[in-house]
């Protein structure tokens, strides 16, 4: 979990502002459709929300995980176009598995 918080905080840092924020409206929104546990649920919609950090003993299919960060990679197509998106997300993917190397969990898991 701690890998795609990571990945996620350093797409939305890349790509800021307005474009951050649509992109956590729309993983809002179909966060009912990875039907996770209520507590997980919550959790995650916490942190997209209102950027509260996710608690560590929080538990997620990794299906689930992909699920959001592929809806977060269409968001960025749409918004910023694909060449964009296909560039902000392979620096997003680097600066995660640079920052997250010593935890033993590979972020292109998470493709």
């Amino acid at each position: 979990m701690l890998v795609f918080t990571q990945l996620m905080e350093n797409l939305f840092m890349l790509i800021g502002g307005d474009f951050s924020i649509k992109t956590r409206l729309l993983l809002l929104e179909n966060l009912n459709q990875l039907k996770l546990a209520p507590l997980v649920q919550r959790d995650i919609h916490a942190w997209l929300s209102q950027q509260y950090p996710i608690p560590l003993t929080t538990k997620v299919e990794e299906d689930a995980l992909r699920q959001m960060v592929n809806t977060a990679y269409i968001a960025l197509c749409e918004y910023i176009g694909p060449i964009k998106a296909d560039q902000t997300f392979g620096e997003a993917l680097n600066m995660t598995e640079r920052e997250t190397r010593q935890h033993g969990y590979s972020v292109k898991k998470l493709l």
